[in-house]
């Protein structure tokens, strides 16, 4: 469950939210030069950063892409009638951004590591720890077989993804991030703000139905319980959970 638990901790963080939804760096095919701002939100949803540089408008979206994660793109728009000039992957941007969560996955590994070390002594004492929680509900393994995966997913301004391993391991995460800056006629910074709120939770789950709908039951570790409708929608590849869309990344979870 280690690995899976780090790819979840690490992969909204620095990037944050990113604009559009599942897959949403396709999208880019459909801009046009000219298009005016208002059309390319539509289209793309509300940048992460906004700021006047050398003399024109730059609107960053954090754009998702399949087996990339979330990847930045800087759109150039004339300043006064904003529209569209150009657009284009800030590789340099995403670079750095990898970098720092490839470092930031070693130092969450080596504390994974720890934790491990001190629940396993827990254990030989007799406390189970997360591994060892009793399942929540009554469960079809053959469903649950077919259920596992990490789905992933945006309800508003919130990213939300599941891990459901078909060994029972779960974990979920959560994450709310808003940010910008405004800048003078020269470029320099004059304000800047963000926000986010980020939650995990890890446990054992199992479930009951059929893959068309049915009840995910969750245990967590901390001895908490809940449990998670969810159902087919008409979106290949997604499922709703308790209300939210979201969709399979992988079919597996480590």
């Amino acid at each position: 469950m280690k690995s899976y638990v780090i790819i979840f901790l690490v992969f909204g963080l620095i990037a944050g939210c990113a604009s559009g939804g599942f897959d949403s760096a396709m999208k880019t095919s459909q801009l046009r030069q000219g298009m005016s701002y208002q059309e390319v939100v539509q289209l793309l949803g509300e940048p992460k950063t906004s700021e006047m540089k050398k003399g024109a408008f730059v609107a960053t979206f954090w754009l998702h892409e399949m087996w990339k994660g979330n990847v930045p793109y800087d759109l150039v728009f004339e300043p006064k009638k904003r529209t569209l000039e150009s657009w284009s992957e800030n590789k340099d941007k995403y670079e750095e951004n990898q970098n720092f969560l490839s470092q930031l996955a070693g130092s969450l590994s080596q504390g994974s590591q720890e934790t491990q070390g001190t629940q396993g002594a827990q254990g030989s004492q007799g406390n189970q720890g997360s591994q060892g929680a009793t399942p929540a509900g009554p469960n079809d393994s053959n469903l649950q077989k077919q259920i596992a995966g990490v789905w992933w997913g945006y309800s508003g301004s919130t990213e939300r993804k599941i891990g459901l391993c078909p060994d029972g391991s779960y974990m979920d995460y959560t994450e709310s991030g808003y940010s910008g800056k405004s800048t003078n006629q020269y470029g320099d910074t004059t304000m800047a703000w963000g926000t986010a709120n980020q939650g995990s939770r890890s446990g054992r789950w199992t479930i009951t139905g059929t893959t068309q709908s049915g009840t995910i039951y969750v245990n967590f570790s901390n001895g908490g319980s809940t449990t998670i409708q969810y159902r087919q929608i008409n979106d290949p590849g997604c499922l709703s959970f308790n209300g939210n869309t979201l969709c399979r990344q992988s079919a597996a979870c480590q």
